[in-house]
């Protein structure tokens, strides 16, 4: 509740948290954008969004935030009704889009073509999450850590997901064991947090192209 209270964020940006694994798709920080007429991918957090009538029908202006800069993103009347519930204020954002200089603001924005939720735009562009096992499997038994993994794993089960792969260690062997389709899982926030709670945080990653 820091930026409730004091109007900015005290210990540390939200999106810091994505800066790192984000940065394989959304390769510039908002900072960075310059003009350009080739597609380009942003992300950060939603700061506001306001909405206005236009001869068009309605149009959203975004506030998105990275922790180095703040700039608009213009959303358009149909893709606003398609993806209007992924504009939440302190949610995380991914936009495709064109960046241009605006002259009136005197400022960097961005005419959005496609809006994506932290979830999607890892589905978008991941290859796999890659887990790690070593001394879970010491620690719980063999039987308890892959029921363990299985629960965890379960409820975010899809065919359209992203595929896995266990790097398992032990004493004795270490090898790498890809999931077959049927554990194929949606990259949600809650399956990370999951994961985070039981295994290190250099044991869950996502392999992006």
């Amino acid at each position: 509740n820091e930026k409730q209270a004091l109007g900015f964020y005290l210990s540390g940006h939200p999106y810091n948290s994505y800066a790192q694994e984000f940065s394989r798709f959304a390769r510039r920080k908002l900072a960075q954008l310059e003009s350009s007429r080739d597609p380009t991918v942003v992300a950060g957090l939603v700061v506001s969004s306001r909405v206005q009538m236009t001869r068009r029908g309605k149009m959203a202006f975004v506030a998105l935030d990275d922790g180095t800069a703040q700039i608009e993103v213009s959303v358009f009347n149909e893709l606003y009704e398609a993806s209007r519930n992924k504009l939440r204020e302190d949610e995380v954002l991914v936009v495709e889009g064109r960046a241009q200089f605006d002259e009136y603001s005197n400022s960097m924005r961005v005419v959005a073509d496609s809006l994506l939720s932290a979830g999607e735009a890892r589905a978008r562009f991941a290859r796999r999450l890659e887990l790690k096992l070593n001394g879970e499997v010491a620690t719980l038994g063999a039987h308890a850590a892959c029921a363990r993994l299985r629960s965890l794993l379960e409820p975010f089960r899809t065919e359209s997901g992203c595929a896995v792969r266990l790097h398992y260690r032990s004493n004795d062997a270490v090898a790498p064991l890809d999931f077959g389709d049927p554990w194929r899982v949606r990259l949600d926030d809650a399956l990370f947090d999951g994961l985070r709670d039981w295994l290190p945080a250099d044991a869950v990653s996502v392999a992006y192209a």
